[in-house]
């Protein structure tokens, strides 16, 4: 009786801590996906909310599949602490599910957003020679954003804000 109880308990365990293993290792994958590079953990992103603190803005939207977006991690997060209150630095997964980013029009990833302590967008002087895309409105041809496409090094990111004023 005993061999007949193991025959059926010892696979029905084994099989309980395969699908164990799977969950865990699911939900561990979902969050990286949903977080990874980012800071937005709601479900709701509000340029408004940012623009009340009356700091320049630099809106990172990331993938967790980029490899540029990997590769400026590192720098975007030293920056952040090196200008904390001086500059809002904020990542968005565009893997989340988060209202709000659908406005921004964003094609790659990384693609940054900047804007001055005012909330209008950044206008880069003729002495930055990065390119930048300056994205206007259709209705009255007003400047809505001042985005780059692509990896940025720390160089760069301290000329933009030199130019923005951010010291």
């Amino acid at each position: 009786m005993n061999k007949k109880i193991l025959k059926i308990l010892v696979p029905a365990l084994i099989v309980i801590a395969v699908i164990g293993i799977y969950i865990v290792k699911n939900n561990n994958n979902k969050e990286a996906l949903e977080n990874n590079g980012s800071d937005t953990k709601t479900a709701a992103f509000d340029l408004e909310e940012l623009k009340k603190e009356k700091l320049p803005i630099v809106l990172d939207f990331t993938s967790a599949t980029c490899p540029p977006c990997r590769e400026m991690e590192p720098t975007l997060h030293k920056l952040k602490e090196e200008y904390k209150g001086k500059v809002i630095i904020k990542s968005i997964s565009v893997d989340a599910d988060i209202k709000g980013i659908e406005d921004f029009p964003v094609k790659v990833t990384p693609t940054l957003f900047f804007f001055d302590e005012k909330g209008e967008p950044y206008k880069p002087s003729k002495n930055i020679d990065i390119q930048m895309i300056e994205y206007s409105s259709k209705t009255d041809n007003k400047h809505i954003y001042t985005a780059r496409e692509g990896l940025l090094t720390e160089d760069e990111f301290l000329q933009i804000f030199e130019d923005m004023g951010i010291k």
